[in-house]
């Protein structure tokens, strides 16, 4: 079993396939993957959030965009971006002259999601978003959109793109 595996499995997360990923795949809108998303982690139940963390958050993230019934969308957790760090989430689209997104992922807890909470990690996760967008395997790659995404609780409280 996979690390992703156990993580899914810990928070009792429970994969589906033939999702509707196409406003993702072919109009380059990231927003029916963070709806899906949303609405897999409010289904959760309550006894996943007592250990639920930005890992977990990145988890639903990566399966929600492998369980497209398009396979266009190619997700890679952690993915490197040389001496810039880990970027959370890429997404390859391979649909010739589709977006590729580059999403950094925030996760507080329902204690802990306070408005200066969420702008805070909001402008942290631009950051680091800018600075992956400069890597060499970013930097002169067409079509990438670059979203910053924070969750408190079963909720997204900040989405943002990177311009």
């Amino acid at each position: 079993m996979t690390f992703v595996e156990c993580e899914a499995q810990a928070i009792g997360f429970i994969r589906s396939s033939g999702l509707d990923l196409s406003g993702v795949t072919e109009r380059g809108d990231i927003m029916p993957l963070i709806r899906e998303t949303s609405s897999r982690i409010a289904g959760l139940p309550s006894s996943a959030f007592s250990g639920f963390s930005e890992r977990s958050l990145q988890t639903v993230f990566y399966y929600t965009a492998m369980d497209s019934d398009d396979e266009s969308l190619q997700p890679e957790l952690l993915c490197d971006t040389g001496s810039r760090g880990r970027a959370d989430l890429f997404i390859r689209n391979m649909r010739s002259g589709g977006s590729q997104y580059l999403l950094e992922l925030k996760y507080l807890s329902e204690a802990k999601g306070t408005e200066a909470a969420v702008a805070s990690k909001l402008e942290e996760a631009k950051e680091q978003l800018a600075r992956y967008r400069e890597a060499p395997n970013f930097k002169d790659m067409k079509n990438l959109d670059c979203w910053t995404i924070v969750f408190v609780n079963r909720e997204p409280k900040a989405v943002e793109k990177l311009v």
